[in-house]
Order: C-alpha cells, then sequence, then structure tokens
C-alpha cells in the first residue's frame, strides 16, 4: 500500500482493555508529496480565475489522495487530475490539442478491466522491491556522520516522495557530485557524473557482493517493464509542463517545448501496439 499515515477514530479497535485513547490509533491516510498544490497558490493561481470556472477548485481537486494499492494506481490518479488541469486551465490551451485525447486513451488504458499486455505485466511487476521512498536531495550535507564515521540520521526531507527504484531524480550519486562541484571545478562535473556510478558500482560488489547484485537488480530501468518506465516519464514531464506553464515562471520554454515533447514521445510509445 502507498500512503501517508493518519490518526483513527479507533471506534471498534478501542473496545480492547488495553486499547490506547481512541485519536492515537494510526493508520493509511492519503499521500503528501512536495509536488502538491498548496492552498495558497490554489487561491493564487486557479481561484482568480472565475471565468475559467475555477473559482471554487480546492486542495482535493488538484491532488491526489489515496491511498493506493501500488505505484500504478498512484500514477493512474495523477493523470487523472493532469487530465483535468490540462482541459481546464487557459494557460494550458496550447498544448491542449496536442496531447489531451492520447492521454485520455492511455488513461482507459490503465482502467480497462481487460487490460492490455504491458499493463497485465506493469501490475505483476510493481512490488515493493521496485518502489521507495526517496529523499531526492541525499548529499554529503544531509547526512549526519560522527567523528568515527558512523551515520546516525539523514535530514531535509521536504522533497521526499514515491519513486521507482530507476528513477534518476533520486539518485544519490548525482546529489555527491554536486556537492562536490567547488573541489572538482565545473568543467570537471560532466565527467564525473560519467565515471563515478561505475566507481560506486565497483566498490559496493566489493564490499558487499549480494547487496551489490540487488542494487543492479532494483536499478534496472526495465524493473517496471519497458513501458513502466515511459509512464514514469510521462507522469514526470507532464507535471512539470503544468507546473511551470500555468505559473508562468522558470522554465517556460522547456514546458512549451522540450518537456512537451517528452510528454507526446511517452504517450506515442504507450499507445503503440
Amino acid at each position: 500500500m502507498l500512503g501517508g499515515l493518519r490518526f483513527d477514530n479507533g471506534t471498534v479497535l478501542a473496545t480492547h482493555p488495553d486499547a490506547p485513547p481512541s485519536d492515537k490509533y494510526i493508520i493509511p491516510g492519503p499521500v503528501v508529496e512536495e509536488t502538491f498544490w498548496q492552498t495558497p497558490d490554489i487561491a493564487r493561481y486557479w481561484n482568480t480565475l472565475p471565468d475559467a470556472g475555477l473559482a471554487n477548485i480546492g486542495f482535493e481537486d488538484l491532488n491526489v489522495t489515496g491511498p493506493f494499492d501500488g505505484w500504478l494506481d498512484w500514477v493512474l490518479a495523477w493523470l487523472r487530475v493532469y487530465e483535468m488541469q490540462v482541459l481546464r486551465y487557459p494557460r494550458l490551451e496550447f498544448c491542449r490539442e496536442r496531447i489531451a485525447s492520447p492521454l485520455r486513451q492511455v488513461i482507459e488504458l490503465l482502467e480497462d478491466p481487460d487490460p492490455a499486455r504491458w499493463v497485465q505485466v506493469l501490475k505483476k511487476n510493481e512490488g515493493g522491491r521496485s518502489l521507495y521512498l526517496s529523499s531526492k536531495d541525499l548529499h554529503g550535507g544531509n547526512i549526519l556522520v560522527d567523528d568515527q564515521g558512523t551515520i546516525h540520521a539523514f535530514i531535509d526531507w521536504e522533497f521526499a516522495g514515491f519513486v521507482p527504484s530507476f528513477d534518476r531524480q533520486s539518485d544519490p550519486i548525482q546529489g555527491f557530485v554536486w556537492m562536490a562541484k567547488k573541489e572538482l571545478g565545473p568543467e570537471d562535473i560532466p565527467s564525473a557524473l560519467h565515471d563515478w556510478p561505475k566507481r560506486f558500482s565497483d566498490v559496493f560488489r566489493q564490499r558487499d557482493p549480494s547487496g551489490h547484485a540487488e542494487w543492479v537488480a532494483e536499478t534496472n530501468s526495465d524493473s517496471l517493464g519497458v513501458k513502466g518506465a515511459v509512464l514514469h516519464d510521462l507522469w514526470n514531464y507532464l507535471r512539470c509542463v503544468i507546473e511551470v506553464c500555468v505559473r508562468d515562471q522558470g522554465n517556460v520554454n522547456a514546458g512549451k517545448g522540450a518537456w512537451l515533447q517528452r510528454v507526446e514521445k511517452a504517450l506515442g510509445d504507450l499507445l503503440a501496439v
């Protein structure tokens, strides 16, 4: 199950003689993501457009809730939300004709009670081994270590979220290379990013062969199936397009260009026979 935590009222469990107060039961609840639309931004970017019928749109309309049975259900929920945003937000009109129809087709493929073969494979292979709660900000500055080199804590979890094991945004190697940029120099960073994965893998294999074998298996981009990786790309790039174009801030050119092209390619790959 994929979700956050919340308090239950404990109506049934409270009948046990040793039961704690009813408001102390912790059960699965809605997911929490740093990419959520928060209340101030909803008021600023969405509720100020009454002519588009968005004056009363709220937190649960623009975000997913949950909990979900797995990663596929979670992504499907996001695609439904993104479809609504593409269809209704004025600044997203530029991409509506290009992606709304194929996006609806992909959603219907995922909802189909007799799903396509790749969806069946995805459901079969999406087990916990391929899904993690990732810090997404793992680097030396966020690890507490004592003088003996013992790790005591990982801090700064505000960017955390659920990702497949092959998600490059959660790749710790890039985080550590970025932390070392002052020592490396900007001209050395590309080669470090290229070389460090192999160096990391070699040391890992020497120190823990079985752990290394598991790492290799789970960071393979085919761990959710080839189309699972494409579906992950679709979710990620569509989110980016919507965020920058609704706010009209950040890399809007990429949102209307390269990122949108990645969305179109992913949709085409998923709909290909």
